[in-house]
């Protein structure tokens, strides 16, 4: 059964990472209205565009434009304090940024499929952090949770204009039951699931990609095994 894979709040120290995409939000935004000024606009649309490419960066809808791409991250922390991060983090407008561990078991396990770009990251003061970067975007969904045999449920909305949703119904990760169309998952390792997203399951991968990033040391954000439900016969 595939991996549940979570971006965990609780451990900020790890996986969140203090930053500012500035290069980025330079070109997107430009510059902003002083606080209590009305947005211009031609300033609304850029947030709004802003706010379209940040949904991406978060769900991955699409494939990103070069010019969507942030090329920089800028971190507000000391030098010695990167140590403890993991090798994967969340940024500013929730871009996922890896390191070169991560993008070679990636490259190695599941080539040419996530769009995987260099960006430059340094400390404030302008000093290169250790290492070589790249921005991810997963755009690999699918649909494999089976729910009749899945602890899950139609979530309805009760505001107008909303749409249904799916919710899994679990109070912790020992009681779930997830079952995956094997069908549907043959030759994948690291996907998001079409109706199911954040928070319940923010990616989902494979054994082979799992046991690829443990045995690299780089564990990709935190992950859990998926129990498939067991029927009687």
């Amino acid at each position: 059964m595939p991996y549940i894979v979570e971006i965990p709040y609780e451990d900020s120290e790890r996986f969140h990472m203090p930053s500012e995409l500035t290069r980025w939000r330079q070109r997107v935004l430009g510059s902003q209205s002083r606080p209590g000024i009305r947005a211009t606009e031609e300033e609304m649309v850029r947030i709004k565009r802003a706010g379209e490419i940040s949904s991406v960066f978060a769900r991955g809808t699409r494939t990103l434009s070069r010019e969507e791409i942030p090329e920089d991250c800028v971190l507000s922390i000391f030098p010695e304090r990167l140590k403890s991060f993991a090798p994967t983090w969340c940024v500013h407008s929730g871009a996922i940024v890896i390191n070169q561990s991560v993008k070679d078991v990636l490259d190695r396990i599941e080539p040419d499929t996530h769009q995987i770009v260099p960006i430059d990251v340094t400390f404030r003061d302008g000093t290169p952090a250790e290492g070589n970067y790249y921005f991810l975007n997963v755009t690999q969904t699918i649909d494999s949770i089976i729910d009749e045999r899945s602890t899950v449920a139609i979530k309805t909305d009760p505001f107008p204009g909303t749409r249904d949703y799916m919710e899994i119904r679990w109070s912790n990760q020992k009681e779930h039951r997830l079952t995956f169309d094997p069908a549907v998952t043959a030759g994948r390792h690291l996907w998001r699931e079409k109706r199911y997203s954040t928070p319940e399951i923010k990616y989902a991968m494979s054994d082979a990609l799992h046991d690829a990033f443990e045995a690299a040391g780089a564990p990709f954000f935190t992950s859990w095994k998926a129990n498939e439900r067991l029927y009687d016969s």
